[in-house]
């Protein structure tokens, strides 16, 4: 029973620091903060994916190995075009329920919230400099937060 309560412990612990290491990152780092943290990640789902495929060929799964070491490789290769042509697809989808939602006589807060979320994505994906700057901003912000309740989180354990 104490291992349990160690464990559940040692988790709100890592969880409070990793809180901190990423929430300094994104006040100090902003946009490129995160940019860099998302390549990594896409890099190492690839990676994951390819080591999987090759355990699958070794297990005498050939045709799914070699379709999931290249499905990692389009991954590592191709990660960013396809982030980005998920969030375009999100900002239309956005965009449209919003509109649906007003042809609906939907509430008009949440509906024109759906709209200008997706106009802000569409901005973002285009390159607009306002758009960046103002979830360079939210990056900050969201960064202070997070640091701030990663030290909360180790004062309360």
């Amino acid at each position: 029973m104490s291992s349990k309560k160690l464990d559940k412990s040692n988790a709100y612990i890592l969880t409070a620091i990793f809180m901190i290491i990423i929430g300094i990152g994104l006040a100090i780092g902003g946009v490129g903060f995160a940019g860099s943290l998302i390549n990594i990640l896409l890099t190492v789902l690839g990676v994951i994916i390819i080591v999987f495929g090759v355990l699958n060929i070794l297990g005498g799964e050939l045709v799914y190995g070699i379709g999931e070491i290249v499905i990692g490789i389009i991954v590592i290769v191709f990660g960013w075009t396809l982030f980005w042509v998920a969030l375009i697809v999100i900002a239309i989808l956005m965009i449209v329920l919003g509109v649906q939602g007003l042809m609906n006589k939907a509430p008009i807060i949440s509906t024109l919230g759906q709209i200008l979320s997706g106009v802000l994505i569409l901005l973002l994906a285009f390159g607009n400099k306002f758009a960046w700057d103002f979830v360079n901003v939210l990056y900050i912000v969201a960064g202070v937060i997070m640091a701030i309740d990663g030290f909360l989180l180790l004062l309360k354990k």
